[in-house]
């Protein structure tokens, strides 16, 4: 793989990874980290996307909390090989020059920019989700790294295995950020349709304890559900500033990049209540 210069930092945590935890990563041949090149061997296996099991999709997202909390206490070292850092209090503090750009959100008026009502609503919901992020640091859960594209087809079934690729878009940040876009609510135009498994409220019930049943070590499973239930309206709005601060400023094809600002920030829309909630 050759990754742009904006997502240098994917050959060496995708390096550091095949090291740290093999059995959930591609074999790593070779690299060149001025080039940004990464050569792996073939994964094998079968996206979680065409897999039916709902058994199975339990024991990858359990495989994924266990690498989250595997990997804590390397922080400091995917931070030296460049892994971005965004923290609560970095989103925090983003919120409101993020919704003041108007031309960013709204695309000058082009679809799928934001409605003016839709950017009015947001702007009226700014000091909840700065509540929400002071809130969600209050739970024991530390941050961790996060893959920032986590859909189904970037997660292969591997006989008892789970692979994890694709890191150009990771950081460490909230773990919990990560689950909200695998397991997409059918009110943010998630792509469930696209699913072997339909993921039925009671489904996606399941498979979110599935992923914080290890999380049960920092807090129990109670106050879990009331952090993911945070995290998932901030969620978008982390995967917004990404783009919007990190990646629009330093691509080509900006325009391109520039139309997953509105579309993550009306997911997080989806969700207001749940904020206002937290205000």
């Amino acid at each position: 793989k050759a990754s742009p210069e904006t997502f240098a930092h994917e050959t060496p945590v995708t390096s550091f990874l095949s090291r740290q935890r093999p059995n959930c990563s591609p074999r790593v041949i070779a690299t060149d980290t001025e080039h940004h090149w990464t050569l792996m061997g073939d994964i094998g296996g079968t996206p979680l996307r065409h897999v039916a099991d709902v058994d199975r999709w339990a024991d990858a997202l359990r495989d994924y909390a266990g690498q989250q909390m595997a990997l804590v206490s390397t922080r400091g070292e995917l931070a030296a090989l460049g892994c971005p850092v965004r923290t609560l209090d970095v989103l925090a503090q983003a919120i409101p020059p993020l919704l003041a750009d108007t031309d960013a959100v709204t695309l000058g008026g082009a679809e799928p920019g934001l409605s003016a009502a839709e950017l009015d609503r947001l702007r009226d919901l700014a000091p909840a989700m700065r509540s929400a992020c002071r809130a969600l640091a209050d739970y024991a859960v530390p941050e961790s790294l996060t893959h920032g594209d986590f859909v189904s087809v970037n997660i292969i079934a591997r006989g008892g295995d789970t692979v994890f690729f694709d890191w150009s878009h990771s950081s460490i940040a909230h773990p919990f950020f990560d689950l909200p876009f695998v397991l997409p609510q059918p009110t943010a135009g998630g792509p469930s349709d696209f699913y072997a498994l339909t993921l039925t409220p009671p489904i996606r019930a399941r498979l979110e304890d599935a992923y914080l049943t290890p999380w049960t070590s920092y807090e129990p499973m109670r106050r879990l559900r009331q952090a993911l239930a945070l995290a998932r309206p901030l969620a978008a709005l982390h995967y917004a500033l990404t783009f919007y601060r990190y990646i629009v400023p330093t691509v080509e094809d900006a325009v391109e990049w520039g139309a997953s600002v509105p579309r993550l920030l009306r997911v997080a829309l989806a969700d207001a209540e749940s904020l206002r909630t937290h205000g």
